[in-house]
């Protein structure tokens, strides 16, 4: 899948990490007290004023999107947009969701915030905390590919979702979960073939890719992820 533009790394200058306002995790649910400016909440307001039918959030889930929008941009943006531009624009993404169950394949970091009445919503279904190790993989799977020359930052859009999804502990469902199983199954051998740093010092595209989805090397995430899916299965016998 090619690389898009909304995915360059962000200048380092605006590789952020929470703030002592709104401290790392404080976007983990629509009840984090996020805390942003009065001009910006008033634009979130007028939003949900101009929602219509019976799905409509509050503000605490609107200020929780914007808050991840802002944190996503410490890993990746589209050149020319400020940080507030970003955010605005998940809100935006959020709501086409919330009003017409409609959003791109790599879109699913703020499915937890969705009403439970949603289709769409994890809260729907049976979910499970990634491990921390899944975490811990994630995160510097993102860290490196973000230090890395354009042309060896592996990735793609879904990918790299699924990457934010892990590194913040987000609810996994079974199809997210039969997704990792596939995904692992699938690279960790090529990955785990491949040198540990390139020529130039690089880490080659293949593992940043597994570590994209919660693997350092081996199969062993594929197999806790099957092992999720079958007790999934078995409490719905």
């Amino acid at each position: 899948m090619a690389r898009t533009k909304a995915q360059t790394p962000a200048p380092k200058r605006d590789r952020l990490k929470g703030s002592k306002r709104n401290p790392a995790g404080s976007a983990s649910s629509s009840r984090g007290g996020i805390k942003i400016d009065a001009a910006t909440e008033k634009a979130l307001k007028n939003k949900i004023d101009g929602l219509k039918g019976k799905r409509k959030v509050d503000v605490g889930t609107l200020k929780a999107v914007y808050r991840r929008g802002a944190g996503a941009f410490s890993t990746s943006h589209r050149p020319g947009m400020s940080r507030g531009q970003w955010s605005m624009g998940r809100v935006n993404a959020f709501l086409r969701l919330l009003k017409s169950g409609k959003r791109k394949e790599s879109y699913t970091t703020d499915l937890d915030l969705l009403p439970k009445s949603h289709p769409q919503s994890t809260k729907q279904s049976e979910s499970v905390k990634p491990t921390k190790s899944m975490q811990s993989a994630a995160r510097w799977a993102l860290k490196v590919r973000a230090e890395a020359p354009p042309s060896k930052r592996a990735g793609t859009p879904v990918g790299i979702a699924r990457a934010r999804d892990l590194a913040s502990g987000r609810p996994l469902s079974k199809a997210t979960l039969k997704r990792i199983r596939d995904y692992v199954n699938r690279a960790a051998g090529t990955a785990d073939a491949a040198p540990a740093r390139d020529e130039q010092g690089d880490v080659p595209k293949a593992k940043q890719a597994l570590g994209l989805w919660g693997a350092r090397r081996g199969k062993a995430v594929a197999r806790w992820a099957a092992g999720k899916i079958r007790k999934m299965e078995a409490r719905k016998q």
